[in-house]
């Protein structure tokens, strides 16, 4: 724990150069300090603990909150480009055809259409759709992209701002939608997704 403190404090000094640390049994402590720099007292190395146990936090956080956007981000979105609202997959693979379709949709006739995948509460199927409505789908899509995106930057930045590990450990993702997305996939809303 201490050289993690020293790290913090002096990121630019070489540990067992410019410091050395000794424990004898007890806790760690500095043996030599070779640091133009004033040796750390013990107030200051307490408060570095402190901030580096924050900062620590900070990173996990950071990267466990990554993780529930990705996954939300790739566990389907709803959208009512048919009429009604519809569950759309966002996989990888899903988010390039949808982008091929959208592509392939522009300055095409009225009659034009393509076939998405997509469930209606019930089951999976692909469903036709026209220009407009593939457009639709896209346009339903990269709302609730930014809006993930968006809390993620928001949550972040509340991770930052946290003053201690518990405030900093309190802010996770939480999203009621992942939970509905988790129920569709052990009702087999979701079982395309493993088929294709």
């Amino acid at each position: 724990m201490l050289i993690n403190t020293l790290k913090s404090l002096f990121p630019m000094a070489v540990p067992g150069i410019d410091y050395v640390l000794q424990d004898d049994g007890e806790d760690a402590y500095i043996k030599t300090w070779n640091l133009s720099a004033s040796q750390p007292t013990a107030a200051q190395l307490s408060a570095g603990a402190s901030a580096a146990a924050s900062a620590a936090a900070q990173k996990n956080q950071i990267a466990m909150v990554s993780a529930a956007c990705a996954s939300a981000l790739t566990a389907g979105f709803s959208s009512s480009a048919l009429g009604s609202p519809r569950n759309y997959p966002s996989q990888d693979t899903d988010q390039r055809n949808l982008l091929n379709a959208v592509t392939a949709s522009q300055g095409q006739a009225s009659t034009w259409n393509t076939a998405r995948w997509c469930a209606n509460n019930v089951a999976w199927s692909l469903a036709s759709h026209t220009a407009a409505q593939v457009q639709q789908v896209n346009a339903d899509w990269l709302v609730f992209r930014v809006a993930a995106q968006q809390k993620y930057a928001s949550l972040v930045t509340e991770i930052n701002s946290a003053t201690s590990v518990a405030a900093v450990q309190a802010i996770n993702w939480s999203d009621k939608s992942k939970a509905t997305n988790e129920a569709h996939h052990r009702a087999g809303f979701f079982i395309y997704a493993k088929t294709h």
